[in-house]
């Protein structure tokens, strides 16, 4: 038996899994209740662990990396939230829900609750979903800006930032955990009998 926080964690997932049968209703219990066990075990860890000034701040940087591609500059100043002076002008600030640890999170532990495939195409796809994530995110808070640099109206603004975005980040956690899901099983996907 083993002993500790890792151990007691083995203890509970063992536990859901005896819970459920072998069924598709008892499979997809499993993978919610082991999925809502690591997602919290995920993101308390990560938080207890990490600063988040220190995420927003290396995606602050990475955003200023991106947008000097277009030949913007702007200055970052530490603090909760991050805030980036782009051209002396325009403020962006970059706050915990701008950093796409809750989506990063929610891919991982759907990642890691997907019992009966390998530990290894498992580590594979928590490496996939931490790239994905990070990279789409970059490149939606750089096209935000870009379009509040050129000088859209607000109305475009909101849109793009809370309507668009959010739903194109949506379907990227879905279809990066189809994708990986397919590879995974060998392309063994079906949907109906």
């Amino acid at each position: 038996m083993k002993s500790g926080y890792f151990g007691k964690l083995g203890e509970i997932a063992e536990g859901i899994n005896a819970k459920f049968d072998k069924s598709e209703a008892g499979k997809a219990m499993r993978f919610l209740a082991l999925f809502i066990l690591l997602y919290a075990v995920i993101s308390l860890s990560f938080y207890a662990l990490i600063p988040l000034e220190a995420v927003e701040s290396v995606t602050a940087n990475s955003v200023m990396h991106f947008l000097g591609w277009f030949g913007y500059s702007g200055e970052i100043t530490a603090g909760e939230p991050v805030l980036i002076l782009l051209e002396g002008r325009v403020k962006i600030q970059i706050s915990e829900l701008c950093t796409g640890l809750l989506e990063m999170f929610v891919l991982v532990a759907s990642v890691l609750a997907s019992v009966g495939i390998s530990w290894r195409k498992r580590g594979w796809g928590v490496l996939l979903s931490v790239l994905v994530v990070f990279a789409f995110n970059i490149i939606r808070i750089v096209a935000t800006s870009l379009i509040i640099l050129g000088g859209a109206e607000i109305g475009v603004i909101e849109l793009a930032h809370d309507l668009l975005f959010r739903i194109t980040l949506f379907a990227v956690i879905v279809v990066t955990y189809v994708a990986w899901f397919y590879w995974a099983v060998g392309g063994r996907i079906r949907f109906w009998k």
